[in-house]
């Protein structure tokens, strides 16, 4: 997608009178003037249409920060319509700037519900497990509230990672590894030096992310993908005197091995057992002995 201020580009132009002289060129003032508003009324007019046939409504909402760091909040409906498809629409995308409180958040919630002629008396609303938007919705009397699965999930996992003291600190060593191989130039270089070296793939050592669980086993994979190399690298002169050597032992190899085996195969289940029983499969291949109260975190 390119920006607006592109039919004023010189080049745009050019490329526009080559294709077809006869093209009347808009510029950027007629589009945000008078295409966009005639667009965005046309869109709203079809989806108040839908949603006045709906008596029933799924809402789904979520905040989060963009990077210049303002706060944006988007509330979505989810419908069906007469012919039996599932039809999803973003009501409002907007910035909150004010703070992020029950109060706040429900009377932005009642405030699109008003915009759309929504009743919410008739709504179920699915969101995350933040105290602040569990209280909103609280407040809004809706006809269910619904904690998002993917959210439980998450925190679920998050909180057994933790309760297995060896296996926190064996992933606190991969993102260790992860985030000097970010932090420095001299180390990056060498890892590409012995990726091509060993004709392995221009793979890149990544981060796990608080908030998404399975990315601590895209993590685990693609570390141990590219372990070869990684060896390598710490063999080099340039890196061979680095404290992160050490790391690189094969007990903590086979114990990574063994827990990224273990992990794919449970995601093959659709998650079909309890994450406290993974915990335990976890503490089993670390020779461990898993707290009697773990499943109190997870459960």
């Amino acid at each position: 997608m390119r920006p607006l201020d592109s039919v004023n580009d010189p080049g745009f132009i050019n490329l526009i009178r080559v294709l077809e002289p006869r093209y009347d060129l808009k510029n950027r003032t007629h589009v945000t003037n008078k295409l966009i508003p005639f667009m965005y009324e046309e869109t709203r007019k079809q989806v108040e249409q839908l949603l006045s046939k709906c008596e029933l409504f799924a809402l789904t909402t979520d905040g989060w920060t963009s990077r210049s760091a303002k706060g944006f909040i988007t509330v979505t409906a989810h419908v069906i319509d007469e012919s039996w498809q599932l039809k999803e629409l973003v009501l409002r995308t907007a910035e909150m700037s004010e703070s992020h409180t029950a109060e706040n958040l429900s009377e932005h919630m009642r405030s699109v519900a008003a915009d759309w002629k929504i009743d919410l008396h008739s709504t179920v609303i699915t969101t995350d497990n933040a105290a602040n938007i569990v209280s909103a919705i609280e407040r809004c009397d809706v006809t269910a509230h619904v904690r998002c699965m993917a959210h439980v999930l998450n925190l679920a996992t998050q909180k057994g990672l933790t309760k297995v003291s060896s296996l926190s600190r064996l992933l606190g060593r991969v993102r260790s590894l992860v985030n000097f191989f970010h932090r420095s130039v001299l180390a990056s270089n060498a890892l590409c030096k012995t990726l091509r070296q060993l004709e392995i793939p221009d793979l890149r050592p990544i981060i796990d992310a608080s908030f998404c669980w399975n990315s601590t086993y895209d993590m685990k994979e693609r570390h141990l993908k590219i372990r070869p190399a990684i060896t390598a690298a710490f063999s080099l002169n340039e890196l061979k005197n680095e404290s992160h050597r050490d790391t690189m032992n094969p007990k903590y190899i086979a114990d990574l091995e063994a827990i990224t085996a273990v992990s794919s195969t449970v995601a093959a289940t659709a998650f079909s057992l309890d994450f406290w029983l993974l915990i335990m499969i976890f503490s089993d291949v670390l020779d461990l002995e898993c707290d009697e109260n773990i499943h109190e975190g997870v459960v």
